[in-house]
């Protein structure tokens, strides 16, 4: 069984890439959009009001996305890490 076990650690690195993207792309939005509420004047009075309303209903949750992302990433960069450190150990084993 163990035999079709594989981790792909490229393609890992790639998630844990994409993963610091999304992060740092959602951290961008919730600052956005946290600006957009500070009464700034964007076009008409329903204009400032839809974008305020849309703040503060999506602002807490494009953050916790945020900090998910960063916490995913954590974990596979110490996944990576740890396979990394396990494939030095079983080829030193074999030398």
């Amino acid at each position: 069984m163990a035999e079709h076990f594989t981790i792909d650690l490229d393609r890992m690195r790639s998630v844990s890439r994409q993963l610091g993207e999304c992060g740092e792309r959602m951290g961008s939005a919730a600052k956005r959009l946290k600006d957009l509420g500070k009464g700034k004047q964007l076009g008409t009075e329903r204009l400032d009001s839809a974008c305020k309303g849309f703040e503060h209903h999506w602002h807490v949750g494009i953050g916790r996305t945020s900090k998910l992302a960063h916490g995913l990433r954590e974990g596979v960069d110490a996944a990576l890490d740890t396979y990394g450190k396990n494939e030095q150990g079983v080829t030193q084993g074999f030398t």
